[in-house]
């Protein structure tokens, strides 16, 4: 539904869009038959999308005011999956400034070769920055998180730190046939995120005392197996 007025005289005018109820599912494709020439790796298949919307323009710029309801999405980006994302975006300003809020941003789970669940999260973003507040999720036993991530959508490259908190090393050795062990790991993340993909930087994972145990079923050494994983330990 949507109503349109201009006043030719005065060069003012507005439209009022809204959309209830749109479902997403597995067995549609939605992003490539609504966009011409769409050839990015992402599209929904599951949940429920509101939205309202109001523009109003006069000679000299485009103000834009909206809400999108998310409604237990799923959906996918490469070959990573989510479902269950549940939030309510605003929309508001001049299209030359405008700024997008969600104060509650929540996904009960990620397939991102490992699953990811509870992850939890406030979002303010403009054309320049994206700032995210109280960022938490839960993963291997343990959780993953940081009160504030800042991140410029202008630079080439961008770093971030996320600490881990009780991983249970049991868990991260499974995603490695013939090594296992016990223990609960804690320490640092530091990302480099550019165009072309992310980087870890010299992360940190302690064990807490009393320590763990690996064992492997090879002959190479448990710094090796370790490293196997991609887990160093400090």
């Amino acid at each position: 539904n949507g109503e349109f007025t201009h006043n030719l005289g005065s060069g003012r005018g507005q439209l009022t869009t809204q959309l209830q109820g749109m479902e997403f599912h597995q067995n549609k494709s939605y992003f490539p038959r609504l966009i011409e020439n769409w050839h990015h790796p992402f599209d929904l298949f599951a949940g429920q999308l509101d939205m309202n919307s109001k523009l109003t323009w006069d000679n000299s710029q485009l103000y834009v005011k909206g809400r999108l309801q998310l409604h237990d999405i799923g959906g996918f980006y490469d070959t990573n999956l989510f479902y269950g994302l549940n939030t309510e975006v605003q929309i508001d300003g001049p299209l030359a400034d405008i700024k997008v809020r969600a104060e509650s941003f929540k996904v009960a789970k990620m397939d991102v070769g490992i699953e990811v669940k509870n992850v939890t999260m406030s979002l303010h973003s403009s054309l320049d920055n994206l700032h995210i507040a109280d960022f938490q999720a839960e993963l291997l036993g343990g959780t993953i998180g940081q009160k504030r991530i800042s991140y410029n959508w202008t630079q080439p490259k961008n770093t971030l730190l996320l600490e881990l908190q009780g991983l249970q090393l049991s868990e991260l050795l499974e995603l490695e046939p013939g090594i296992e062990g016990y223990g609960v790991l804690d320490g640092q993340l530091p990302l480099s995120i550019r165009a072309d993909g992310i980087s870890v930087i010299k992360g940190q994972i302690k064990a807490r005392l009393p320590g763990g145990v690996i064992k492997y079923q090879s002959g190479q050494s448990v710094s090796a197996a370790a490293a196997s994983v991609g887990v160093g330990f400090a």
